[in-house]
Order: C-alpha cells, then sequence, then structure tokens
C-alpha cells in the first residue's frame, strides 16, 4: 500500500528517506560484522603468540635439563660409572626429541654429545658387543654431525679411532687418527693412539715418530688424557701395544 503525499507530509520522512535509513543499518551491521572479526583474529593471533611463548619456554626448559644430563653424563664417566653415563645420555635424548617435536626444525647438539657420550661408555665397558655398540652411536652422531654440521668432528674421531683399535682395525684407527690431527696437531693423546695402531700394523718406523711426539707433549703413558678417570679399562690397557719396540729415551 503506498505513501500519500498528504502521509509524507505528516510524517515528514519520505520513502528516499526509508531507504536510506535502511542503508544506514545494513553498512551499520556489516561495520560490525567486520570489527567483530578483526577481534576474532586479533584473538587468535594473541592465543597463538602465547602458545608460541609457551612453547618457547618448554624448549628453553627442556634444553636446559638436556645439557644437565650430559653433564651429569660426564661427570659419571669421569667418576668410572659407565652405566649411569648410558643412562643420563638416553634422558638427554629422550629430552631433546620433545624439543624437536615442538620447534619447527631439528636441533642435533644434544643428540649429537649424548651419541657421543654412549660410545665412550660402551667403550669403557668393553667387549666386543659393547664396542660395537660404540661404534654404531659414533658413527650415529657423525651422520648427524654431517646433517647439522657444528665443531665435534674432532672428538668423534677421536671415539671412534679408539673403538675401531679395541676391535682390531688398525687401518682404520690411523685414518681416523691422522683426522684428529688434521684438526689438532697437538692432540698428544692421538699420536699416543696412533703409535698403537702403527706398531700393530708393524709400522715400527711410524709407530716410533708417534711415540716420540707424544713423549713431546707429555701422552706417553697418557696420565694427562681424560681417559684415566676410566680406572677399570686403562687397568686393561695393553701397555705399549702389540708389537711396539721400546725406544729407550728419545
Amino acid at each position: 500500500m503506498g505513501v500519500s503525499g498528504r502521509e509524507r507530509e505528516k510524517t515528514g520522512v519520505s520513502i528516499d528517506d526509508h531507504v536510506e535509513s535502511l542503508a544506514g543499518g545494513g553498512g551499520a551491521i556489516m561495520a560490525a560484522l567486520i570489527i567483530g572479526g578483526a577481534i576474532l583474529v586479533a584473538g587468535f593471533i594473541l592465543w597463538e603468540m602465547r602458545l608460541r611463548a609457551g612453547r618457547q619456554a618448554e624448549m628453553a626448559q627442556l634444553e636446559e635439563k638436556a645439557f644437565g644430563d650430559l653433564r651429569l653424563a660426564y661427570q659419571a664417566l669421569m667418576d668410572g660409572d659407565p652405566g649411569a653415563a648410558l643412562a643420563k645420555a638416553a634422558d638427554a635424548t629422550d629430552k631433546s626429541k620433545r624439543i624437536t617435536e615442538l620447534s619447527s626444525r631439528a636441533d642435533h647438539r644434544v643428540f649429537i654429545v649424548a651419541r657421543l657420550l654412549s660410545a665412550e661408555a660402551f667403550w669403557v665397558l668393553g667387549g666386543e658387543e659393547n664396542l660395537e655398540a660404540a661404534l654404531a652411536s659414533v658413527d650415529h652422531g657423525m651422520a648427524l654431525m654431517t646433517q647439522s654440521g657444528g665443531g665435534l668432528w674432532e672428538s668423534l674421531y677421536y671415539a671412534r679411532a679408539r673403538i675401531r683399535y679395541d676391535l682390531g682395525l688398525y687401518g682404520s684407527a690411523v685414518i681416523d687418527l691422522t683426522a684428529v690431527l688434521d684438526y689438532n696437531p697437538g692432540f698428544a693423546s692421538a699420536y699416543y693412539w696412533r703409535a698403537l695402531a702403527m706398531a700393530a700394523l708393524g709400522n715400527a718406523e711410524s709407530a716410533r715418530a708417534d711415540e716420540k711426539k707424544a713423549r713431546n707433549l707429555g701422552a706417553w703413558p697418557p696420565e694427562k688424557d681424560f681417559r684415566r678417570a676410566y680406572q677399570g679399562r686403562i687397568d686393561r690397557e695393553p701397555g705399549l701395544g702389540p708389537g711396539l719396540p721400546e725406544s729407550g729415551a728419545m
């Protein structure tokens, strides 16, 4: 039903006024929807930021505890308790796995050190089965180093060389020890172990040369090597190694 001119005059509101009024109301609704959507987005962003901050805090706590476990594992080795060292290295590895789950990328630092300490612990325990486990552990650490980089190559090569020596892999031990000395030409204990390996291979001249370097650097016998803490393991040392000639004062 239409609106007469008299009614329009009476009310003072035209059809155009009604249309404009409705349009204005729709604009207000649209504005309200936009504002509401913005509030929802802002709320989601804030929630995401808090969640991320929570993850970061948890990761920081886990990392601190993981490195604490590694320190305890190392101390256990120094105290001659390889079983405790293996347990603490495993604890550190579990925490590092959780850190990887929380982060967008894997951080292999804890894994690598844990593999190295585990290898040392298995080496201290001795016996073919433990030596094979030690070799697998250090090889895993090397694989992680290849993926992520880092500065533990010297330690990993040194650990693997001693494991290979005890497994009778003297040529491979020499290769690893030479790699150690490429990283650190002053690594006295590497000369000691390479002298033993060279002697086992029947290379008396090279063995004597490395023995002289080890003696000059104070590592013959390896009293200054941190392995002295592994008293039980050192008691099983083969002395000057198979076939190494007595050289006297050099």
